[in-house]
């Protein structure tokens, strides 16, 4: 009879370890020593997948790292250069390269297959006793991975889970204090899956997680009722503990720290934001960082305000001269009309300019006006726009005619003008017209304008 041919072995196939083979995996896991960027100094593990020196540990092993040591099982370490080729802040992986070749490995298993009551294996350096193996089952299969029966204490973060045939199943990952034999791994899938599409040194890798956690959105908006004050919004991050604020006198020197009423540099969200008054005038740049994982952001985009003393200690005399200098007259309908009066006040933190006009009569003041409106609204925008920029916040402008008569001006009625427009000065024993014809609102942060005609002249079909 012709003999059954040998069946060629499976991955499934594979014979199962006893405790001393699985021990011997012990060189391929490593006690990683993470010296962080504030001096803190910690300890947690991780273990070669790949004969030239990939490593897999967990995120929050290496995060907040400025550099890290390698120890192996022979007490070899390794402060050269690591490169972080992959990383998962959700699922606590990070893959590591340190670009060398390693005596020994550990293959990968499927996590998918792991069932309820299954032996199990881990390697790690709890509480820094490099490569202690411990011996357990899967007590649960969970969302968030796998219950183990084998304990995990601090520094065993990032050793391997092995099954009976030396099989990577898993990377430990957190235990429970005070709970005993009750430990949790994460499902080897998840590596399987993780896009390994960077190649960081850890400087780089450090500054991207900063980055993606920073505030994305900064705005700055001026009070309008007081001057010297401002409110500054930033954009919600979520998992941040707290946040700062930092503000400087150039894009390059955001270097003080804004600190609050109770005395530190804890801000915390607001969506109505966080109100602040300065006390010299002056051009202020603000950012923001986020605080998470006991690790500060990258700041938000840097944006800036000016801001001076309240407006009623400012004196305007001088810029109304200015603007009688260089605004006082305005060519219409082939004459010049000149400017009278050019008042400035601030109202509610908004600067209201009015330009004064007393010649000729309201009537053949208007008709003139209304002819060349587009004229007329073009030179007021100028003076509008040149205010609002010069003081940096809200203006109004409005052209005004205003004269004195004897009698109460019967046009008013007749023309269906607002009579509300015309007042008795007992002082002077007159009648004081003072009519606006146009309206400029502008405002300054959105660089926005709107215009309003008044006036029976301007009304007839518009």
């Amino acid at each position: 009879p012709t003999p059954t041919p040998t069946p060629t072995p499976t991955p499934d196939d594979k014979s199962e370890l006893n405790s001393i083979e699985i021990g011997e995996l012990a060189a391929a896991v490593v006690m990683i020593e993470a010296y962080g960027y504030d001096g803190g100094i910690w300890t947690g593990s991780g273990f070669y997948v790949s004969e030239d020196g990939k490593l897999i540990t967990n995120y929050h092993v290496i995060v907040g790292a400025e550099s890290l040591t390698i120890v192996h099982d022979n007490n070899e370490e390794y402060s050269g250069e690591v490169r972080v080729l992959a990383y998962s802040e959700e699922d606590d992986i990070a893959v590591l390269d340190i670009n060398r070749k390693v005596d020994l490995y550990i293959e990968i298993g499927d996590s998918d297959k792991v069932r309820l009551g299954e032996r199990i294996y881990t390697i790690g350096s709890p509480v820094g006793l490099k490569n202690t193996l411990s011996e357990g089952i899967v007590s649960s299969i969970r969302d968030i991975g796998f219950q183990i029966t084998a304990p995990i204490s601090p520094g065993s973060s990032g050793g391997v889970l092995v099954n009976t045939k030396g099989e990577a199943i898993g990377i430990t990952n957190a235990g429970i204090p005070g709970g005993e034999n009750l430990g949790f791994a994460i499902p080897i899938n998840k590596y399987v899956e993780l896009p390994q599409i960077h190649n960081y040194s850890l400087s780089e890798f450090y500054d991207s997680i900063r980055k993606d956690f920073r505030p994305e959105t900064l705005v700055l908006t001026r009070d309008k009722e007081y001057p010297n004050s401002f409110n500054i919004y930033w954009s919600e991050v979520p998992g941040a503990y707290y946040y700062k604020i930092y503000y400087g006198y150039s894009l390059d020197s955001l270097i003080y720290e804004v600190y609050n009423q109770y005395g530190d540099n804890e801000w915390y969200y607001c969506d109505e934001g966080q109100s602040f008054n300065v006390e010299n005038a002056g051009t202020y740049y603000f950012a923001v960082t986020a605080v998470k994982n006991d690790m500060e952001s990258l700041p938000s985009d840097v944006k800036w305000i000016y801001l001076e003393s309240p407006l009623y200690t400012m004196d305007f005399e001088e810029y109304e001269t200015y603007l009688l200098e260089t605004y006082g007259a305005i060519f219409l309908n082939n004459e010049h009309v000149f400017i009278d009066i050019v008042s400035v006040e601030e109202l509610n933190g908004t600067l209201s300019a009015t330009l004064l006009f007393n010649y000729y009569s309201l009537h053949s003041f208007t008709e003139m006006v209304y002819k060349d409106k587009e004229t007329v609204k073009d030179y007021m925008l100028d003076i509008v726009v040149e205010l609002s920029d010069y003081y940096q916040r809200d203006a109004n402008l409005k052209l005004v005619y205003y004269d004195y008569v004897d009698n109460y001006p019967s046009d008013f009625d007749t023309n269906m003008i607002d009579s509300d427009t015309v007042a008795y000065d007992s002082y002077l024993e007159e009648w004081e017209i003072n009519y606006p014809f146009l309206s400029i609102e502008y405002n300054y942060d959105a660089q926005y304008y709107d215009t309003m005609w008044d006036g029976y002249w301007f009304s007839i079909g518009y």
